[in-house]
């Protein structure tokens, strides 16, 4: 499954600065955007899943920023029951980042069940 999603990710040293509550918020959001990327109809998972992220940025950041700043993408997942968890015996997670112009900023996640 593929879902496009007209949202960025913020980076990990944004989120550090943010109040819990806001970062509570964020990733509602990004909940919100996924149930609408799938028509409210997300799949649910039962076994191990493959998750690749592609963050088509403005500004590209650090690896270690962009992984931190999926957090909330990744719980939001696990609330929708699209992966069992965000252990690493339940999830693989892949992370690209594309330069984009501002009109074209967005994130492509493509969830793949694992034999």
């Amino acid at each position: 499954m593929k879902l496009r999603i007209d949202k960025t990710i913020l980076s990990r040293n944004n989120l550090d600065k943010m109040h819990w509550s806001k970062k509570s918020r964020y990733s509602k959001e990004w909940e919100q955007e996924i149930w609408g990327a799938t028509n409210g109809k997300p799949p649910c998972a039962s076994k191990k899943m493959k998750v690749k992220v592609v963050a088509h940025r403005i500004r590209l950041l650090d690896m270690d920023n962009l992984v931190g700043g999926c957090k909330g993408l990744l719980d939001a997942l696990k609330r929708l029951g699209m992966i069992v968890d965000d252990r690493p015996e339940y999830v693989e997670v892949e992370y690209q980042q594309i330069k984009a112009r501002p009109l074209n900023a967005q994130t492509i996640i493509e969830l793949e069940e694992m034999k």
